[in-house]
């Protein structure tokens, strides 16, 4: 029941996989390990088909679970909690939703008052350590951290830097009660709980001068740094960056060259990698913390959209414009192989 093939009087012969997206994969993440389980056995993916699907990987191949359906634009974000039970959804409809990953149904969220509503795009969705809250990311100017169960519930709102600058992206650190935003004013924002500003990381001056914007930001699991995608640059600057950004300077990755633009960025479970998607279909892959690139890999025809590292690190996922997503071992000898037999299927067709 997974494929449909279709006959036309124009001669031709179609296999059609129903599974898939049907337009761009915007965002992947893996779902935690089942004890003893192996490594990346669940996987969920957005699209710009305003859908989110689950996916269990058998034997290195994905099989649909669940396809998720209430969003009226794309699905912009994921992520999972950190048991595994549930999928918060961040769409371009302002529209944050929860899922029950074993079922696939919807989860009621708690209501909030008017106020603390989003009135534009999501663009970033994060859970807390202890998966007691959930961050949102709007291009309202507004990042959000909702406490889940309960009735209504007033969020904490914070403004990253005033009503017309989007933020773009939102993360928890991995070890405080911290989380962080990045928007498109240059800047990334520390906040606690309370919606307290904890400190404020800048681009630096000769950057700034050429209206560059953070795309998206992530904290190395070991909890040491903070890494942000801007246009080609990627930088990453000590955690302490945001309170004395005059002792911590960041690293400045090589620029990458080939690339329009970079938007996708994730950290590997042992702090060692750090994967960046780009606009010219390639994910490059830097050794940290001295940020020496590695290898590029390239699987996909178009930009990648997501990345996201298995809960081993023995996977790498990507998601792209094409309309795919991929599952790559990041044994390199293994990725070869597998590019290898890509393309042996592409000069065959």
């Amino acid at each position: 029941g997974r494929n449909v093939v279709t006959a036309s009087r124009d001669g031709t012969v179609k296999f059609w996989n129903i599974e898939g997206h049907f337009n761009t994969v915007t965002s992947i993440a893996f779902g935690p390990n089942d004890p003893g389980g192996a490594d990346g056995r669940i996987l969920a993916t957005g699209s710009s088909d305003r859908t989110a699907r689950i996916w269990d990987l058998v034997d290195g191949q994905p099989r649909l679970r669940h396809t998720l359906r209430g969003h009226t634009d794309q699905v912009h974000r994921l992520a999972f909690d950190p048991s595994g039970t549930r999928l918060a959804t961040a769409g371009l409809d302002n529209q944050l939703r929860l899922w029950d990953v074993a079922s696939g149904r919807q989860i009621p969220l708690p209501a909030v008052p008017k106020e603390h509503v989003h009135k534009d795009q999501l663009r970033g969705v994060a859970f807390s350590r202890d998966g007691r809250l959930l961050a949102s990311a709007g291009a309202d100017g507004y990042a959000r951290l909702y406490a889940l169960g309960g009735d209504v519930v007033r969020p904490v709102s914070v403004v990253h830097g005033g009503p017309t600058v989007q933020v773009s992206g939102v993360a928890f650190h991995p070890q405080r009660d911290q989380w962080a935003t990045s928007g498109y004013d240059g800047k990334l924002q520390l906040w606690d709980f309370s919606g307290k500003s904890l400190g404020t990381i800048t681009v630096p001056e000769d950057e700034r001068q050429l209206g560059v914007r953070f795309a998206n930001l992530v904290f190395s699991p070991d909890g040491a740094h903070v890494a942000a995608v801007v246009q080609r640059r990627v930088r990453v600057w000590p955690v302490g960056a945001f309170t004395h950004p005059d002792e911590a300077p960041p690293v400045r990755l090589p620029i990458i060259a080939d690339a329009r633009y970079c938007t996708a960025i994730a950290y590997s479970p042992d702090s060692r990698w750090l994967a960046v998607g780009c606009s010219d279909a390639g994910v490059r892959l830097f050794e940290m913390p001295a940020g020496k690139l590695v290898k590029t890999i390239t699987v996909h025809k178009n930009e990648v959209r997501g990345v996201a590292f298995s809960p081993g690190g023995s996977l790498l996922a990507t998601a792209s414009n094409d309309k795919h997503f991929h599952v790559s071992p990041l044994a390199f000898e293994a990725v070869y192989t597998a590019a290898k037999r890509l393309q042996a299927l592409t000069a065959d067709k």
